[in-house]
């Protein structure tokens, strides 16, 4: 009912017990109503040239009481009544047990959407919706809605969009239609007359693909021109007082043609709100041009301080690098050790105390170092890559049909490989003569293991582990020794192998089959070849040694199910391994299949030096030549399968495929003139301890405060050089493997 101060009664509050009238100004609704064009442009565009907020375009856009003129209108009033707010507004929708969305998450209301809520029930408060519970934030800053996950990607979105003119989604949800060419009204200007509507549509298009605000503000002005306006004698009570007046201009054939203002606006499809803004933008600056768009150039006011970044590169460093061993040349691109991830570093980030950040912010600064994390020993086809990679650039279906018959019989030779490692594997377990073997060198083990993240920044010793597996009787040998003892090239791999050999393979055995990788540092090379034909001439009952490669890339076998069994105790265990000879004692207690792993620790007198056997300057039995018996160039990358016999020891026998129909090829290792009966045992390869960089033995010292002090003097005592840090995982440099691999390439 009106009452004589000119509002109406819309709802009652309940207070202390009495109930009160809580009134609306009939003045600021009637100001909201009229301003509904206003308001449309500012539900678009925000509050860019007037006072207030700066809102993005899928928020509400709403008038404050204090924007009433009317003085009888207050603050609390208005909120009670449910009239809108400038700013974000908070509403609590129902709880509903079929709503996926959680019931206390808060929405933003729209002006479609705003309306002043009925009247309550008599025995409810107003401004509690039925079953439901008022809501009372503590602080008034927690009523603000937290932004949703992926909202800053999408207001960039419907940025662009909404200054394309296209249409889009707001973050609640509601579609903003995209802007359309309107049909131009009658008009006292005949403004249909003087603009066909091919060069309208060129007029909105040329516009709407300026895709700036700040552009289609100056495309505005430019069409706008003020001019005096007319000497006409009016009544000074009516208010209508202007001095000047505005002409729309568009441009038509090099000429400005004067329009009205609604067809000027259906042309653009703008309204009227958002030219006077434009207008009022110019008339602030002194110099007329219009100011620039401020929405969005405040500085983050979560913006990470520099001194926290300083922080995060600062621990970045302090992590050990490494650099490529065979393309330091080429790259100085530096590697982490692969145990390290950026979670793991963001963990032992926090757990050092440093100032507090997020990890999107730790990410975002690791990626600006360049630093790499050194990919895990995986063996990896390169050939399949490539070919697959070539599938997918094909562009005729010939191209592809031939290179995918590539790929198939790549992949079938790798298949004709396991069957024959398969078919070996059934004859040895009928056969007692007859015995199959795989040999791989596992993943560098790091010494000290310790519970501490401070291992993660020092460089460790490193410790090697060679793992034979005997096929027919399910067993596993383990060769481990650290870098100090010896390395891990073609000298070491083949001392292993032969002592497996002289140890393990004994009567009835006369004929034994080995697998392995084609890793020409360890496993395919002359050392290797000079081992097996010193092996099988000092051997009492071996007759035959046959020496199998699997491809490239499709080496999977035993020795691999090993090592992750390893890694996966070690993963779970709770101890700390002090010494290499805690990681010995450590892998006999894994379990593998029936029995535990059994290991061999290799000392420095175990280490044989085959490369002297090959050596003219040494006097050595054996000689690598560059051509077969048959005249052709040898080469050992193309072969798959070595064989060597005791009836003509110093002859080696190859095939490049792995068929029992194809012929062998001879090659003659001997040297002219005689062998004499200790011609083929090699000498000792070392007899001091092998020195380490003096970087790895500092880290080493600082952490001897949570080593074993019986182990204190083992480190202590360990012999450096100057040499620098590389790869732990890279092979060192032979100079014997790298001058075979040199010819290789020229031929």
């Amino acid at each position: 009912m009106p009452n004589s101060s000119g509002s109406s009664v819309k709802l009652t509050e309940q207070k202390e017990g009495t109930q009160r009238p809580v009134r609306t100004c009939r003045k600021s609704a009637q100001h909201d109503l009229d301003s509904s064009e206003e308001s449309d442009a500012q539900e678009k565009y925000g509050d860019f040239f007037g006072h207030g907020t700066l809102l993005p375009s899928d928020e509400s856009d709403v008038y404050s009481p204090s924007t009433c003129k009317s003085s009888s209108c207050t603050s609390e009033e208005s909120v009670s009544a449910g009239i809108r707010t400038k700013g974000r507004q908070r509403v609590e929708s129902n709880s509903d047990p079929d709503d996926p969305s959680p019931p206390h998450r808060n929405q933003f209301s729209s002006n479609s959407e705003d309306h002043i809520p009925a009247s309550p029930p008599a025995n409810q408060s107003p401004a509690t919706p039925a079953n439901q519970s008022p809501v009372t934030p503590a602080n008034p800053s927690s009523s603000l809605p937290a932004r949703r996950k992926g909202s800053s990607s999408l207001i960039k979105t419907n940025r662009r969009l909404r200054n394309s003119g296209q249409e889009y989604q707001t973050l609640s949800g509601k579609i903003i239609k995209g802007r359309q060419m309107k049909p131009l009204p009658d008009c006292r200007m005949k403004c249909a007359t003087k603009l066909n509507s091919e060069r309208r549509q060129d007029i909105f298009d040329e516009y709407w693909n300026l895709n700036d605000f700040d552009l289609r503000v100056i495309f505005r002005i430019m069409c706008l021109r003020k001019q005096k306006k007319a000497n006409r004698k009016r009544d000074p009570s009516s208010g209508r007082n202007r001095t000047c007046t505005l002409r729309y201009e568009l441009e038509q054939n090099n000429s400005r043609i004067v329009v009205c203002k609604k067809c000027f606006l259906a042309t653009l499809d703008e309204n009227e709100g958002f030219v006077k803004r434009a207008l009022q933008n110019k008339k602030q600056s002194y110099s007329g041009v219009t100011r620039t768009d401020k929405r969005g150039r405040k500085p983050s006011s979560n913006k990470t301080p520099q001194s926290v970044l300083a922080k995060i590169h600062e621990h970045f460093e302090s992590f050990p690098k490494y650099v490529s061993h065979y393309a330091r040349s080429q790259t100085d691109k530096k590697y982490l050790g692969a145990d390290l991830n950026v979670s793991r570093m963001f963990k032992l980030y926090n757990e050092e105390g440093n100032p507090k950040t997020s990890l999107s912010v730790y990410f975002r600064e690791f990626q600006k170092t360049g630093l790499k994390f050194k990919p895990p020993a995986v063996d990896t086809c390169n050939k399949c890559d490539a070919l697959n990679q070539a599938i997918k650039q094909c562009k005729t279906a010939e191209e592809k049909a031939t290179i995918k018959a590539e790929l198939d019989a790549h992949q079938q030779k790798a298949t004709n490989a396991y069957n024959v490692k398969r078919a070996d594997k059934l004859l040895a377990q009928e056969d007692n003569t007859k015995q199959v073997v795989a040999f791989d060198l596992e993943q560098v083990l790091a010494c000290p293991q310790l519970s501490s993240g401070e291992t993660f920044y020092k460089r460790q010793l490193s410790v090697y582990n060679l793992t034979v597996y005997n096929c027919s009787t399910k067993s596993a040998v383990n060769y481990m020794w650290s870098e100090v003892e010896a390395g891990r090239g073609a000298n070491e791999i083949a001392s292993c192998v032969t002592r497996y050999i002289n140890e393990e393979v004994a009567e009835p055995v006369t004929h034994l089959t080995m697998f392995s990788d084609t890793c020409s540092g360890q496993n395919k090379n002359s050392h290797m070849c000079a081992s097996l034909v010193s092996a099988i001439n000092n051997h009492p009952s071996l007759e035959v040694i046959d020496h199998k490669f699997l491809l490239p890339g499709h080496t999977f076998m035993e020795c691999d199910q090993i090592h992750a069994q390893i890694e996966k105790k070690r993963r779970k265990a709770t101890i700390e391994l002090h010494h290499p000879r805690d990681w010995y004692n450590f892998i006999r207690s894994v379990p593998y299949k029936t029995s535990n792993l059994i290991v061999r620790e290799m000392r420095q007198e175990h280490f044989l030096d085959y490369a002297s056997l090959l050596q003219q300057k040494k006097d050595g039995p054996l000689v690598m030549r560059e051509k077969n018996c048959d005249g052709d160039h040898f080469l050992f990358a193309p072969v798959q399968w070595f064989q060597y016999r005791k009836e003509n020891p110093t002859t080696v026998y190859y095939k490049t495929e792995l068929s029992s129909e194809l012929a062998f090829l001879k090659m003659n290792f001997r040297r002219r003139g005689k062998l004499g009966s200790n011609s083929l045992r090699p000498k000792q390869c070392y007899h001091s301890p092998l020195p380490i960089s003096a970087a790895k033995k500092a880290d080493l010292l600082s952490l001897l405060p949570q080593v074993n002090p019986l182990y204190h003097k083992y480190y202590q005592d360990l012999p450096t050089d100057n040499s620098g840090d590389v790869d732990p995982d890279c092979l060192p440099k032979d100079t014997d493997v790298a001058e075979e691999l040199r010819i290789e390439l020229e031929l």
